[in-house]
């Protein structure tokens, strides 16, 4: 026999039912969306998993029934189960914070003049050079009387007439006094200009310093045959172009800093500051330019290059490991690679029968370079014939 609705008589389940549901079922909140309401749902329901023996967590397919809301639904006011779950649960919500806002600030109108701020200001110190003068000053009784009534005349002076340092007060220490007051004024003064004579020797040496090694860099690159001499550029020109060609990317450069580090030989992307990154340069881009190009053509040692430039051999290796990559990425396109059907037509009659796919001739050159720590590098670079270690 099939149920029928009491109050309709109708069939359960069927679309001619016109009842309303008993309860309605609400899904979790999801972790993505609102994972803090999620946890606080879980925590009123404090259910325990049986299996592990531990916080359950519910699944896509657990539902709360409408009965455990106090509006038979989530809402603003009440969006957590609270009714009819086993245990007693706090309803209350901790209301949001409030936003703070900015209010313009009036203001306040300068009520005191400057005069009146600094002679009360000055008044203090005034007192204070009274006693220091009538301590320091007066060994007598008829000398303490002198000095007071001197001191009772000044202070009247300086109350009836203006002065354009309100903050200073009068004071009897002759040109020669021997006070302590004194005494510890000129000590402080002489300190202070030893200190002065000092920074300004050591700035003129830094400047000095500076100066001379960019004068040696420009007059290496300012005459034709020494910038063939000293780089292996044809002329000065040349370099000025290279110069600028690279100075843009190199300013944005991420130096060598071991070899666990990679060296970024592209530039980084500029956001908001322009400036580079990590401490100051030691050197210009011309300097370093010029540096690398005198380590690939003379084979300078690095210390030698450090000398002369001015700074320490871990900024020579550092500046050298960079440069040689970066010059590399951007100096490639320079290297000329005639195609394979050039290369065919203009080879010799020689090698038509030993090497029709002949592409180029590699030449056996041999670079002096400085001595490896490393035993196994310094056995693979040596050579029996210059008796020196090559590349």
């Amino acid at each position: 026999m099939k149920n029928l609705c009491p109050v309709h008589k109708c069939n359960f389940g069927t679309r001619s039912c016109v009842c309303e549901p008993p309860f309605k079922l609400f899904p979790f909140p999801t972790e993505n969306k609102n994972p803090d309401l999620r946890r606080k749902w879980m925590i009123q329901i404090n259910r325990i998993d049986p299996i592990t023996n531990k916080n359950w967590n519910p699944k896509s397919h657990d539902r709360v029934c409408s009965n455990h809301f106090e509006e038979c639904a989530p809402t603003e006011k009440c969006p957590y189960p609270s009714v009819n779950l086993g245990h007693n649960v706090k309803t209350t919500v901790r209301p949001s914070r409030k936003m703070i806002l900015k209010h313009n600030i009036q203001k306040k109108s300068k009520s005191v003049t400057e005069n009146t701020l600094g002679y009360s200001t000055a008044t203090p110190y005034i007192d204070f050079v009274k006693k220091s003068s009538q301590s320091d000053h007066c060994y007598t009784g008829n000398k303490d009387k002198k000095t007071t009534g001197k001191l009772q005349s000044d202070t009247n002076h300086t109350d009836n007439t203006e002065s354009d340092n309100t903050y200073a007060g009068k004071w009897d220490c002759s040109p020669n006094c021997a006070c302590i007051g004194c005494f510890t004024k000129q000590q402080t003064i002489h300190k202070l200009n030893s200190q002065v004579i000092y920074l300004q020797q050591q700035l003129h040496s830094k400047s000095t310093k500076n100066m001379i090694h960019t004068t040696m860099t420009n007059n290496i690159v300012k005459d034709d045959s020494k910038t063939r001499l000293y780089t292996g550029l044809p002329n000065a020109d040349v370099f000025d172009r290279l110069n600028k060609h690279l100075l843009p990317r190199a300013k944005r450069l991420s130096y060598w800093s071991g070899s666990k580090k990679i060296v970024s030989t592209k530039a980084n992307r500029v956001f908001k500051k322009s400036k580079k990154f990590g401490p100051k340069r030691k050197l210009s881009v011309k300097d370093e330019i010029v540096m690398t190009l005198m380590k690939c053509k003379v084979g300078m040692n690095s210390e030698l290059l450090g000398d002369f430039c001015g700074v320490q051999l871990s900024v020579v290796s550092q500046v050298l490991n960079t440069w040689l990559k970066f010059l590399a990425y951007e100096l490639k396109p320079l290297i000329h690679w005639p195609d394979k059907e050039i290369t065919k037509e203009t080879l010799p009659h020689v090698y038509t029968s030993i090497a029709q796919n002949l592409r180029c001739i590699i030449d056996c050159t041999e670079t002096y370079i400085e001595r490896p720590r490393d035993m196994e590098l310094q056995a693979q670079i040596w050579s029996d014939y210059k008796i020196k270690h090559h590349a």
